[in-house]
């Protein structure tokens, strides 16, 4: 048995009690991340955006596209392709503020992207092909 005294004891076991809350909080961690990893959206027929989304990655085909509802939304399309039938628009946000649409393979809409009366917004990393405007 090893000799040490009761400040020495007292010291280790805060520093292993310290060891184990950290151990603890990065599996926690790591569950979260993976979670949040797996929260995805699945696009659908004019779907409302009203809070910041993920999209699954995937194709598409959506006729009627997606509407962004609420101001100061995220939206990532995680590299999804979203199609539609030469019709309408693919992601709309109208009379909206602080809009980011990244992301996004748009293809065969009449407007791929259109913010109308929209201000303060981000498009960035997106693809649009097969659109009229």
């Amino acid at each position: 048995m090893i000799k040490m005294s009761n400040k020495k004891y007292k010291k280790m076991r805060l520093v292993g009690k310290i060891a184990f809350f950290w151990l603890i909080m990065s599996v926690f961690v790591d569950l979260g991340s993976i979670a949040l990893s797996q929260a995805c959206i699945l696009p659908q027929n004019h779907l409302q955006i009203e809070n910041d989304s993920f999209f699954c990655s995937g194709k598409f085909n959506l006729e009627r596209g997606i509407v962004i509802s609420q101001n100061n939304i995220s939206l990532d399309c995680n590299n999804a392709s979203i199609t539609g039938n030469g019709l309408g628009y693919g992601i709309l946000a109208k009379d909206k503020e602080g809009i980011t649409i990244k992301n996004c393979n748009i293809a065969n809409y009449e407007l791929g992207i259109y913010l109308e009366s929209t201000n303060n917004s981000l498009i960035e990393k997106n693809h649009l092909s097969k659109n009229k405007f």
